[in-house]
């Protein structure tokens, strides 16, 4: 019965194959363009033409014709090679457009083994080619991800050293002395370089950061003194509309997007110019985010009257890597951490430029409902002092290490301290201490900091800790989801803020 079957089923498809139409329906339905080319390039046949061409007009022509110089000068050495050698070739073409193409170019011999003809299949690459570039970019960016962080976690020590030798310095120091003051211009020269470990560790992260509540028009104004300053000669005006109002976003990251975007302005300018920075409120019916919010959203517009973005590079701005700076001038990713970050919020970016005329950059965000905006506690100016405590501090950098001991030391805290849990734990064996804070980095060499707090609190169940870190809270909290009598400081911080920490536990801890 099987054989029955088989052998009919057979015999209809070798007559089937027999027809020429089988062909012609294969070959004209197939993902590829398949062309029969003699030795000089001139197409004799053809299965399929791009929209723009008719099959009829092609025939006769040459390959030449539809590739770039270059690639046309490869397609026809390889079609020479083919006929030399009868054997087939494959190469890669990028064709004008921005698109990718292979051509496999076999050989055609007739009954004497010489090669009469080629068979040339075209596969589209391009998609292919931008999905590899955007593994590579992720890659990449992966790559300077993990240095970028590694390499603001060892900056955030520096400026804690820094800042927090200083404000000893300050407390020693004679108030309204030129030693005073030289201290309080280093101290605010640490507080702003807070913001380039920011960029560094945005790097890092691809979420949105630590989101509140916040007043847009407040967290532009709080950088327009370091806006001045970036910006040199520069005219810099705010247009800030009271109707602006507020939006879900970390604080720290808008500012970056305002930073990079004045920045990207700058360079745009180097004869000077001028940069406006515009907010206000967008009601729904006119939102360009299809969210369905019925507040609407906010706008932030950075304007610029500089050189301009070329019509023909103007899709690939946001791409990593891309930029049109000379070599050692940029890096290609100010533009996309901005796109990131502003997508990350919910938001969209779009941008309109004339070259000649400048460039405006305008970001869009969901409006939150209006209601009091949440404000980014200050930190303390003075040292809030706690009751005497036993503190173990468990730090791997010594230079912070040497700081809290020496300050903890002087308020008149008992201060045992270690560079990694194991240290820690053994201390603890030896001195039989009972702590009554921890004070610990996150990251250690070995067992974290979050998991010592873990073990030591089974055997002292009301110790309490304050964790540092270079890091944002938004990750700590998954990290540390329910443990009780727990603080974060991100480093670097200042003295009073880890004073104020302590003050607090130790409050609750009598309580």
């Amino acid at each position: 019965m099987k054989d029955d079957l088989i052998i009919p089923a057979t015999k209809s498809l070798h007559k089937l194959l027999e027809s020429e139409s089988i062909f012609r329906i294969l070959i004209e339905n197939s993902p590829d363009y398949v062309m029969l080319v003699t030795e000089d390039g001139t197409i004799q046949f053809i299965s399929r033409t791009l929209p723009q061409f008719k099959p009829e007009d092609v025939i006769g022509t040459n390959v030449a014709d539809y590739l770039s110089k270059e690639d046309a000068r490869k397609e026809l050495a390889a079609i020479k090679e083919v006929f030399e050698t009868g054997k087939p070739r494959v190469i890669e073409l990028s064709s004008v457009g921005n698109t990718y193409w292979q051509s496999r170019i076999h050989p055609l011999t007739d009954s004497d083994g010489s090669v009469v003809a080629v068979m040339i299949i075209s596969t589209d690459l391009t998609e292919q080619k931008r999905l590899e570039k955007r593994l590579k970019q992720s890659q990449q960016l992966e790559a300077i991800g993990l240095l970028a962080g590694s390499v603001a976690h060892d900056f955030n020590n520096l400026l804690g050293a820094i800042s927090g030798y200083t404000e000893l310095a300050l407390k020693h120091a004679e108030p309204g002395s030129s030693v005073a003051d030289y201290l309080g211009h280093i101290k605010e020269a640490t507080s702003l370089s807070k913001s380039i470990t920011g960029q560094l560790l945005s790097l890092s992260r691809k979420d949105g950061g630590e989101k509140k509540l916040i007043n847009l028009n407040e967290s532009v104004r709080a950088i327009s003194e370091l806006l001045r300053m970036l910006l040199g000669e520069i005219e810099l005006t705010l247009n800030l509309s009271s109707e602006t109002g507020c939006i879900y976003a970390d604080s720290s990251r808008i500012q970056q997007v305002v930073l990079n975007l004045a920045v990207n302005a700058r360079d745009a300018m180097p004869a000077g110019g001028k940069l406006n920075i515009t907010t206000d409120r967008i009601e729904t019916a006119k939102s360009p985010l299809q969210n369905g919010n019925s507040d609407g959203c906010v706008l932030l517009e950075i304007q610029d009257n500089g050189e301009g973005i070329p019509d023909g590079i103007q899709d690939k701005i946001f791409e990593p890597f891309f930029t049109t700076k000379q070599s050692g001038k940029g890096t290609g990713l100010g533009l996309s951490i901005v796109k990131e970050i502003v997508e990350a919020h919910g938001g969209r970016i779009s941008v309109t430029s004339r070259p000649g005329q400048g460039t405006t950059f305008s970001c869009y965000f969901p409006a939150a409902k209006a209601q009091a905006a949440e404000t980014d506690p200050k930190e303390p100016d003075e040292l809030s002092r706690s009751r005497a405590l036993s503190i173990l501090v468990v730090e791997d950098n010594e230079m912070i290490q040497m700081l809290l001991e020496e300050y903890l030391s002087d308020e008149g805290h008992a201060v045992f301290t270690a560079k990694s849990s194991e240290e820690a734990l053994k201390l603890i064996d030896e001195k039989n201490f009972h702590a009554d804070i921890l004070v610990s980095d996150i990251l250690l060499p070995g067992i974290s900091g979050i998991e010592l707090y873990r073990l030591l609190k089974q055997r002292t169940p009301k110790l309490a800790a304050v964790f540092m870190s270079g890091d944002s809270r938004t990750w700590l909290d998954s990290q540390i989801k329910g443990e009780p009598d727990t603080a974060f400081i991100q480093k670097p911080f200042s003295l009073a803020k880890l004073s104020e920490e302590l003050t607090k536990l130790s409050d609750h801890s009598e309580q």
